[in-house]
């Protein structure tokens, strides 16, 4: 890469977008500069790292929310039985 006539590493463009990374992408992060090879790794394998883990967030956070309304909808019919129970007795 080229900036203002200057050549930029591949390196160091890698260790830019990891440092400008948001906290949510901290684990992954650290993952990758404990793992791999920055001298090695091309700037579209990182984005590949960083779009998986980004879509395993997204699916996590929908599965909570999907578990969360589950339980909602659980202790609604509990409490309907209950008060069923309590009328029938």
């Amino acid at each position: 890469m080229k900036s203002c006539g200057e050549d930029i590493s591949n390196i160091r463009v890698i260790a830019k977008m990891l440092i400008s990374l948001p906290e949510k992408f901290d684990p992954i992060v650290t993952i990758i500069k404990e793992t791999k090879d920055l001298s090695n790794l091309s700037v579209h394998e990182l984005m590949g790292f960083l779009k998986y883990y980004e879509k395993r967030l997204v699916k996590r956070s929908e599965k909570s929310i999907e578990n969360a309304s589950n339980q909602s909808i659980l202790l609604v019919n509990m409490t309907m039985r209950k008060d069923l129970l309590v009328m029938w007795e």
